[in-house]
Formats: structure tokens, sequence, C-alpha cells
């Protein structure tokens, strides 16, 4: 009798395999599992076996239909499939997607990398032991001050000269003005105009020096950072003034400190950007 139940199960088994396919809907698929269900027991009768399906044998039914189903859902297009979309598509469309394709893996081959920092951005500083709360530099091998990370950048003008290099000139200075894009200097443009400015100084009268102060009154903006780096590129010391500091700090700074400063400023018409000299 066993024997029996088991060649009934075997053969209700492929009869599934063969009608599972037949079936797509869900309406077809409970179709077949009646239809199997039927099959089961008139065989079992005609055997004088009186069965009844057992769960697990009802639960494998169900798992081949859900791998089935799984299975049709990840077919992936055949060869032909793609032959037969290109061989649809006008001639100008695939020129234009071969461009497309083109230019993004250019674009991924030549953009700038990204420069990998020299230590964990999220720990740049740790505490000093016996040091009341005072932090150094996760850069150092201790406490001591660093006066340069770089060999070949131990000023603030070869630290520029340093991103230039790096950055393969690339952009430098950006600004702009309300509801409009940003329009940068490259760091070329930004050396440029900063020696001809430092030019400018020393037909003035300043002198290369340590020695030389000059202070430099304006608002943040990219002619600030060009002021401050024609005074490094001629080893010249500048000095900020600001709103903030108040009229009697700026006037005592500009009469006790200074022989130079520099206001760059808008000029009322148009864009031209003068630096007026005091």
């Amino acid at each position: 009798m066993a024997k029996m139940t088991m060649m009934a199960k075997r053969r209700i088994h492929s009869q599934v395999d063969w009608m599972l396919p037949q079936h797509d809907d869900a309406y077809g698929r409970m179709k077949a599992w009646q239809e199997q269900e039927s099959a089961a027991l008139c065989y079992g009768a005609c055997g004088g076996v009186a069965r009844h399906v057992d769960h697990e044998f009802a639960i494998s039914i169900l798992d081949k239909m859900q791998a089935q189903e799984i299975l049709r859902s990840l077919r992936l297009p055949e060869f032909d499939d793609f032959s037969q979309f290109f061989r649809s598509v006008p001639a100008a469309t695939l020129v234009g997607l071969g461009a497309f394709a083109a230019v993004i893996a250019y674009w991924f081959a030549s953009r700038p990398k990204a420069v990998k920092p020299p230590c964990n951005l999220l720990m740049q500083s740790e505490e000093v032991e016996d040091g009341d709360g005072a932090r150094h530099s996760v850069l150092g091998d201790g406490p001591e001050l660093l006066t340069h990370y770089y060999d070949d950048a131990r000023t603030m003008y070869e630290v520029f000269k340093r991103g230039h290099h790096i950055s393969e000139n690339g952009p430098c200075l950006g600004s702009r003005k309300p509801n409009q894009p940003y329009e940068w200097l490259s760091y070329k443009e930004v050396s440029d105009r900063a020696e001809f400015l430092g030019s400018g100084l020393l037909y003035q009268g300043c002198k290369p020096s340590s020695d030389q102060f000059i202070g430099v009154f304006a608002q943040n903006r990219p002619e600030w950072i060009i002021s401050e780096l024609a005074c490094y590129t001629y080893s010249m010391v500048v000095i900020p003034l600001y709103d903030t500091l108040g009229h009697g700090a700026i006037r005592y700074i500009i009469n006790t400190e200074l022989d130079t400063s520099l206001s760059p400023q808008e000029a009322e018409e148009g864009n031209t950007t003068t630096s007026s000299l005091s």
C-alpha cells in the first residue's frame, strides 16, 4: 500500500511539472491543482487505497508553482530580442547614443581625482596629556607645533604654488552675483593678478620685506585673496581690516602700523574692480 502511495505521488509530480507551464494566471494554477488532487484520489481509489493528500505534499506542489513564477519573472532577454530592438531603432538615434556613451566614458576617465586627506577628518586633533583640555593636531608626532607638513609648502606662497601644481591649473577663486552662476578664476589667472598688484606696490615704494605691512580693507571677495597673495608673492605682511573692528581701532592700526592700505571695491559704473592706495 505504501508503495502504491509513493508511485501515485511520483506520477502526480510528473503531471504537475508538465501542466504548470501551461497555466500563467492564478485561475489556471488553481485549476491545475484541483485536477491533480482529483487525479490523486481517483488513482488511489482504483488501486484500492483510500488516502488523502497530506500537508507536506501540498506544500511541495505550491513550492514548485512559486519557483516557476520566479524563474519566469527573472527571465533575461535573449540575443534575438536585442537584435530585433536595435534593428528597429533609427540610425541617427544609435549614433546619438554612441556619442553620449563616449562622452560619459571620457568624463569618467578625465575627471579630477579627489585628493586624499592626510588624516581622518572626523578626528583631526587629540587631547594633550596633562594639558587641561588643550589639544594638538594628529598630523605631528607629538604636541610640538608643526612648522610645515609638506616639504614643498613651507610658506603661504609655496602653499599656493603647490595647489597650482596639484590641481593642474584648476579653478581657484569663485564668486557670483545674486541668482547667477559662479564665475571661476584659475590658479594662473589669480597668480598673474597677484603679481601685477604686487609689482604696483613695489612701484609705489613698498619694499619686498617682512617689515613691510600692507593693510587690506574689503569685504570677502576674490580681490581680498588676490591682495593677500600679492603680499605673499613679494614677502610683505598683510594686515586685515574689518568694519567690525570699529572706526577707532581701524584708525589706530592705519596710523601706527601701516604704510600702505588697499581697499578693493567695485567701480560705480560697469564691473571694473579698482584698488585704492592710501
